[in-house]
């Protein structure tokens, strides 16, 4: 067993030896999922981590749906990766979601191992060399082939960047597929490597859910789009909202299910308004900027919000005031 001084402590073999590899790991009763996040946290507790125990545990695993399912996030355009643990920082356990036809591009891992696991489907794992100077102006040629597995359920492989680079893709026409990756440690950037020309482009990774939640990703969303929205109203009002919205946003930040839900709908309503009243869709679809409030809406106000409310009508009727003075 070879040891690399890069692997800070992790053990590391052969991956022709740790791909589809049948060890005792299948004579034992298998893990479930919960059992396995509980098994690599006491892995990671130690100095000495060896990448082969990991890789073990990652077989011990049998894919249950039941288990994964909340994880699994599927978009229709690309890949997802969702966040199942963070693995105190020592490690990243992620389910990642492939449409039809959907693959990653060819990627390194730096620093870091990667051992993949098929819970769905079946995907298709092709490794490549490193860029390879062509001459003295530091040309780099095609990235040649080192081969090409195919992966089925409950196989796993292993990488990491001594090995080579490699690209996954589900070449299923017909059918998504479903994979467990884990990383250690865990990295936030990475470099995509064009395949013709061998030129590598860095690329920040995310994730497209975490803990089997969209609502962050939702939350992200809207409060950009509220922002950009801003833009289009008169510059007092747009300081004094934009500030309202980012301290409402701030107050949710842990807010309960129930009234995240709530506080998300009122946002998205809000949204749709000011879309429709700046005219997005052009300056004969615009309406005047504001909605009455009645009685029952202003009472569930707080003190702090009615002031707020209060700030936003003194700065619209001055706004109005000054135009009708101007004209």
């Amino acid at each position: 067993m070879q040891v690399y001084e890069e692997d800070r402590g992790l053990l590391c073999v052969s991956r022709e030896k740790l791909l589809n590899e049948k060890n005792s790991c299948e004579e034992k009763v298998p893990l479930s999922l919960s059992e396995l996040i509980k098994a690599l946290h006491e892995a990671f507790s130690k100095d000495d981590t060896r990448i082969e125990d990991v890789k073990n545990l990652m077989a011990s695993y049998r894919s249950n749906p039941a288990e994964w399912k909340k994880y699994a996030k599927f978009d229709r355009y690309r890949y997802t990766r969702n966040l199942v643990d963070e693995g105190n920082d020592k490690f990243n356990l992620m389910v990642l979601c492939w449409g039809e036809g959907h693959g990653s591009g060819i990627h390194d891992h730096p620093n870091s191992h990667c051992v993949m696991k098929i819970l769905q489907g079946e995907l298709c794992e092709t490794r490549y060399t490193w860029p390879v100077m062509k001459n003295e102006d530091k040309e780099t040629r095609e990235l040649e082939v080192l081969g090409k597995t195919t992966l089925g359920l409950n196989e796993i492989c292993y990488i990491n960047d001594s090995l080579g680079l490699h690209r996954v893709e589900n070449a299923s026409n017909t059918n998504p597929a479903v994979s467990l990756h884990l990383y250690t440690p865990p990295f936030s950037t990475c470099s995509v490597f064009n395949k013709q020309t061998g030129q590598k482009t860095s690329c920040k990774v995310t994730f497209w859910s975490k803990y089997g939640d969209r609502r962050q990703r939702h939350v992200r969303m809207l409060y950009k789009t509220i922002l950009r929205l801003h833009r289009g109203l008169p510059a007092e009002i747009q300081v004094l909202g934009t500030s309202y919205v980012r301290d409402e946003f701030k107050r949710h930040k842990n807010c309960d299910e129930v009234a995240a839900t709530i506080f998300l709908n009122e946002w998205t309503e809000y949204a749709i308004l000011l879309t429709k009243q700046l005219g997005l869709k052009g300056p004969h679809t615009a309406k005047p900027l504001g909605e009455n409030l009645n009685e029952e809406d202003f009472n569930k106000f707080r003190d702090e919000q009615v002031y707020q409310l209060y700030e936003l009508m003194i700065a619209a009727t001055s706004k109005n005031n000054k135009n009708g003075k101007d004209t």
